[in-house]
């Protein structure tokens, strides 16, 4: 499961294994309760590509969090987000906390990433959780 199923189906409650790549910013919403506090989750899907992430500024500043996600069998995609985490932490107001999603971890068979480089990139960071 990629990045925009992850969020799709997270949001809606479905899969849709026929879901395209994201070109420039797709976006979604979902109720959540915290506390006995109703909570609405404004969750934008960035497309991976470089030349997108110029936009990614005008979207991130004042947010409460980030959530980043690297694909197990691609090693490039989690040496990518140390662009994005950078990208991110360049902006003013930028969202203190955040999160290392792993996608695909249905394909352990074909894994790149070892845990220790994700560990690594986990820690260096500072992402929040386990």
């Amino acid at each position: 499961m990629g990045k925009t199923s992850l969020i799709r189906r997270y949001a809606t409650g479905k899969f849709d294994k026929s879901t395209l790549s994201t070109i420039g910013v797709d976006f979604e919403t979902k109720k959540v309760v915290v506390d006995d506090t109703e909570i609405l989750l404004n969750i934008w899907d960035f497309a991976g590509e470089k030349k997108f992430r110029l936009l990614l500024p005008s979207y991130v500043s004042g947010a409460s969090g980030a959530l980043l996600l690297y694909d197990i069998t691609n090693k490039d995609s989690l040496e990518d987000l140390h662009d994005w985490v950078k990208t991110i932490s360049s902006v003013p107001n930028y969202p203190k906390t955040k999160l290392l999603i792993e996608a695909k971890i249905d394909l352990e068979n074909q894994r790149e990433v070892t845990h220790d480089d994700a560990k690594a990139l986990f820690d260096k960071y500072k992402f929040q959780g386990d």
